[in-house]
């Protein structure tokens, strides 16, 4: 029984971290924020805050980590599989935190944001092909290469679209996506 209120105090003290570092992501640019801005938001003292994350970098990271898993989560419970990529599931979750995105893309942080995105887009990319049974032998290009292009070229149309104060829907982006990449990937397949 300890355990678990033990377990409950860390996971609300994450939160209350996580969720300072959000809100004054919104008010401030990421590179401005300290340590001290994030333990007085979160009402928390500077011993907590190190117990649970190195640096505000760390702090960033899980955070976002925690945004994607929850995206994460979406997409697996899903059954469409039509869609390469769920693409669609990822412009509406830049959609729906539009706010935090922007903030980051205009005060800094947005390349730790990117490296963990590129890790949850990527693990995506190979759950999915796996459910479309695609193995790396039958490719006409490896899969490591067919990964990190699929990768890539949806982060870059992420972050345009952020930065551009998205002037398309998430489904046209979605769309546009797929009329762009679809053709090449049919065309390693057997």
């Amino acid at each position: 029984m300890e355990r678990n209120n033990t377990d409950r105090r860390i996971r609300r003290t994450r939160l209350l971290l996580q969720e300072a570092i959000v809100i004054l992501i919104l008010e401030k640019a990421y590179y401005k924020i300290t340590v001290q801005d994030i333990i007085d938001r979160a009402d928390v003292g500077r011993s907590t805050f190190y117990a649970h994350f190195p640096d505000k970098e760390a702090l960033l990271v899980s955070t976002f980590d925690d945004l994607a898993s929850d995206l994460d989560h979406r997409i697996e419970g899903t059954a469409e599989t039509q869609h390469l990529l769920h693409a669609e599931a990822y412009f509406i979750h830049a959609q729906e935190r539009n706010d935090f995105y922007q903030a980051m893309i205009e005060g800094g942080g947005m390349d730790l944001v990117l490296e963990t995105g590129r890790r949850h887009i990527e693990h995506s990319i190979q759950v999915h092909l796996r459910q479309m049974e695609v193995e790396s032998d039958t490719l006409a290009t490896p899969l490591p290469v067919l990964i990190n292009f699929l990768t890539g070229s949806l982060l870059s149309l992420l972050t345009w679209w952020i930065a551009e104060e998205m002037p398309y829907t998430p489904a046209q982006m979605a769309e546009m996506y797929e009329q762009l990449v679809m053709p090449g990937f049919q065309g390693l397949l057997p």
